[in-house]
């Protein structure tokens, strides 16, 4: 069976062999749990197959439970980040299978409070919220210290965490990414970790 939307063919339980190119906007309804995914930039895919409770996008597959699920990044700069919209205090799950990008180095939320886990034998990273209306869920396969996620650390992400130094959540000059420890400060642990991974580069 084939759903065409907007110019997009949508193979539902079998596989269409040639590239697609998701649009923005474009919304993908998972029926059994009456939500949807889409993708909020374009993503050029060759095989896209919706089935009863999962989208599978090339030789991945992502499923949602109690929420909206918006892809804003798709494994570029190793990173994998999910926008879940739902009511404030409802918990959603989220389900990734990562094939062979394997355990990530972080995974956390922007917003409400996000619990995760990995299983080495499927492959599947589950991530859960407790939601404060949207959320950002950043996975990150990334060094600690590759701020710009160009694949290394080096001095330039040392001068986005030195301008970043001293801030707290809330404050201007507070950079997310340069909180490598993710405790809501640009601090003197950031650092310490920074340093750690100096001059290192990533291996996926």
């Amino acid at each position: 069976m084939l759903m065409i939307l907007s110019g997009l063919v949508v193979s539902i339980g079998n596989v269409e062999g040639h590239t697609i190119s998701i649009s923005p906007n474009v919304y993908f309804h998972l029926w059994q749990f009456n939500t949807y995914i889409n993708f909020a930039s374009t993503t050029t895919l060759d095989t896209v197959i919706q089935t009863n409770d999962k989208l599978y996008l090339n030789q991945y597959w992502i499923s949602v439970e109690n929420a909206n699920l918006t892809i804003s990044k798709f494994f570029t700069n190793y990173q994998l980040i999910l926008i879940a919209s739902a009511p404030t205090q409802s918990t959603s799950t989220t389900k990734v299978y990562v094939d062979d990008w394997g355990e990530p180095t972080s995974v956390y939320a922007t917003n409400g409070t996000l619990t995760w886990s990995y299983d080495p034998s499927t492959k599947i990273l589950t991530s859960t919220v407790i939601h404060s209306s949207r959320v950002e869920i950043i996975v990150d396969w990334r060094i600690k210290g590759d701020i710009d996620g160009d694949g290394d650390v080096d001095s330039d992400d040392l001068l986005i965490v030195a301008g970043a130094y001293g801030s707290n959540v809330g404050q201007s000059n507070y950079n997310l990414k340069a909180d490598i420890d993710s405790d809501n400060n640009i601090d003197v642990d950031d650092l310490h970790q920074f340093a750690r991974n100096y001059g290192c580069t990533s291996a996926t």
